[in-house]
């Protein structure tokens, strides 16, 4: 009886683990003919390159859709999977061009390279609000050292506003395509607003937020 209670306890923990990057895939995969869509940061193997890229949903639906011949339900349940499943997406007649892997005949500039800038991770290491506060509200090193809030996502409520980027120093693609990968990790999702280029968060994404995980 005890090794039966046993494994649905696992099962509810595991239930409830993938609930929660299920919920966020679904908000950055929601959203159809978006001006700025949200980033995606996923692994593919290719003859020319294999590691995770960042693409912008639009665009990996496109691709997707060319190569996969998938509607817009299908694509969203394909990526979905491939995400918490934490599988690659093979790409074939792949070419490098810079920082940037291409298709040929179907995708150029489209997935962005993933070459990581170690002090983005550094800041990172000091946790989400810091990490928020140094890029996006453009507070020192040293003010970000003591914190009070703790809680990512109701920092971001709590701003009561759009974040974005601003800081001079991470307007280099390494840097930008880092501070990406951080953010969909911690599933925030952040986009860029092509008007501007700037790396926006949304506060529309955390108004409702009750029970964040960070």
């Amino acid at each position: 009886m005890r090794i039966l209670l046993s494994f649905f306890f696992c099962l509810c923990l595991v239930q409830f683990g993938s609930a929660q990057p299920g919920r966020f895939y679904d908000k950055v995969l929601g959203y159809d003919n978006c001006k700025d869509c949200y980033f995606i940061v996923l692994e593919v193997e290719s003859e020319a390159y294999t590691g995770k890229v960042l693409i912008e949903n639009d665009d990996l639906q496109d691709f997707l859709s060319k190569t996969e011949s998938l509607d817009r339900v299908r694509y969203r349940e394909y990526v979905k999977d491939i995400l918490i499943n934490r599988r690659k997406v093979i790409i074939k007649n792949s070419y490098l061009d810079g920082d940037f892997l291409n298709v040929k005949n179907v995708s150029e500039r489209k997935f962005r390279l993933l070459n990581e800038s170690e002090k983005v991770n550094k800041i990172a290491s000091r946790g989400c609000v810091q990490f928020l506060k140094y890029y996006f509200l453009e507070e020192s090193l040293a003010s970000i050292q003591h914190t009070e809030s703790s809680d990512c996502k109701e920092f971001i409520k709590s701003q009561n506003k759009d974040l974005s980027l601003l800081r001079g120093e991470a307007s280099f693609l390494k840097e930008q395509n880092t501070i990406v990968k951080v953010l969909f990790e911690w599933e925030i999702p952040i986009r860029m607003n092509h008007y501007s280029g700037w790396l926006v968060i949304d506060k529309v994404n955390f108004q409702e937020t009750r029970n964040p995980n960070r």
